[in-house]
């Protein structure tokens, strides 16, 4: 998005970030009305599940009520627009 915004000569500070961060605390406050909690224990359960786990190739480190780490070694949309690159 901010790669594209530049190309086409927007100010990408303009809408960009406020646009990313508004998307982002509309989705995580989906995600916390269908998990029921607040907690990122809670959250994990209902978002890193074992299929998400194997798909992304991910590790998670740590994970306590207020603190939840992870490594993600793959994305298959990051890889499916590679490819179109």
């Amino acid at each position: 998005l901010l790669d594209e915004a530049k190309k086409h000569g927007t100010n990408t500070e303009d809408f960009a970030r406020a646009a990313i961060m508004r998307c982002g605390c509309f989705q995580g406050d989906q995600l916390k009305i269908k998990a029921n909690t607040k907690s990122l224990k809670g959250l994990k359960k209902t978002l890193f599940t074992w299929p998400a786990r194997l798909v992304f190739e991910m590790n998670v480190l740590a994970c306590t009520d207020d603190r939840l780490d992870i490594d993600f070694h793959y994305c298959p949309l990051v890889a499916a627009w590679s490819k179109m690159i």
